[in-house]
């Protein structure tokens, strides 16, 4: 399932889903992130949602996302998002959308940043 400009502002705004960001952190501090966007990296992210809820909060700042919490991934272009999408559902995540444009769609359609 996939989710476009529109949903992800939408869930952003709202907090109706917990958008993962699972680009490298340097990437973040050189392009900036979509504000409220969460990240785990793409190369931690089946080990981090295998970690206990406590230890998961320590290392990441956010409450861990259970099971049958909405979820929706980007990246900067959607590869790796659409890595991590798969994984997640694989892991019993039901509830999972792929942003497909990613950051880039994100940046071109004037969508705000947090550097």
């Amino acid at each position: 399932m996939s989710a476009d400009f529109a949903a992800v502002k939408e869930a952003l705004d709202t907090g109706s889903a917990t958008v993962i960001d699972v680009r490298n952190p340097g990437e973040l501090q050189e392009k900036g992130k979509l504000p409220k966007a969460v990240n785990v990296p793409m190369t931690e992210l089946k080990e981090a949602m295998e970690l206990s809820p406590e230890e998961f909060q320590n290392k990441y700042g956010f409450v861990q996302p259970s099971q049958s919490d909405a979820l929706i991934v980007h990246c900067n272009r959607g590869g790796r998002a659409a890595r991590a999408a798969t994984q997640l559902t694989e892991s019993g995540f039901s509830n999972v959308r792929l942003y497909q444009g990613s950051f880039n769609d994100w940046v071109s359609n004037g969508g705000p940043l947090e550097k």
